[in-house]
């Protein structure tokens, strides 16, 4: 997934092994899980995209507070806290070494200063939904790129919100039925105790929701059917 695509799909692919990689340590123990960890937090900074970065501070946080991991939870707990203190050491032992111009995005955005990317996001999210609340029954697959089409310069022409593209394309009741997928997916992993996989999709689900189309969020709809087969009830 990392050096199939562009940066973003790096970003994630880091973030996420990063994510996972942390996750393992607090359950195992084992230091050889803070390997990946930290090279996964590097590679992530490295890539410049800041979805990952932020997707994996929300599964770090959802592996703290979530239901957790074999063993003492505050034996894991503290765990999964070293580990990210050594994801962090490690991104701190790198700056030197990092790409300037994904250093220099990450710190704008860090410093709320926002570029080119961040304002076609927010112009796709405002034309996406201007047209959502006319179109109740979807304006067809592919329908942002033909029918809303911001900037004919930009090659990536969707919402960057798979919310926003469900409920554009597909309809009104295909973007509750997402939404409702999601809440479904999270609730079901968090009340089985499965806190890593609630913390996976927490880091899948932000991305999902700031940037990519449907068809970049397959890791997202693999999670999904994952925590939705979980025995403990219909979903």
């Amino acid at each position: 997934a990392g050096f199939g695509g562009g940066t973003i799909a790096l970003g994630r692919a880091a973030g996420f092994l990063a994510l996972w990689a942390c996750l393992a340590f607090a359950r195992t123990g084992r230091i050889l899980h803070l390997v990946p960890a930290g090279a996964g937090a590097v590679a992530a900074l490295f890539s410049g995209s800041r979805g990952p970065l932020a997707g994996l501070l929300v599964g770090l946080v959802l592996g703290l507070a979530g239901p957790h991991l074999a063993g003492p939870r505050l034996a894991a707990r503290g765990r999964l806290l070293a580990a990210a203190g050594g994801a962090l050491l490690a991104v701190n032992l790198c700056l030197a070494l990092g790409p300037s111009g994904s250093l220099r995005r990450v710190q704008a955005f860090v410093q709320g200063e926002y570029g080119a990317s961040e304002a076609y996001r927010a112009s796709a999210a405002r034309a996406a939904w201007e047209h959502i609340q006319v179109a109740p029954f979807g304006i067809g697959l592919g329908g942002f790129a033909t029918r809303v089409d911001l900037d004919a310069g930009v090659d990536r022409q969707y919402p960057h919100d798979l919310l926003l593209e469900t409920a554009l394309e597909s309809g009104w009741a295909s973007g509750v039925a997402t939404l409702g997928i999601l809440a479904a997916a999270l609730a079901r992993a968090w009340r089985t105790g499965q806190g890593a996989l609630a913390a996976a999709l927490g880091f899948w689900v932000l991305n999902a929701l700031v940037s990519g189309d449907l068809n970049d969020n397959r890791a997202l709809l693999a999670l999904l059917s994952t925590a939705l087969a979980l025995p403990g009830g219909r979903p």
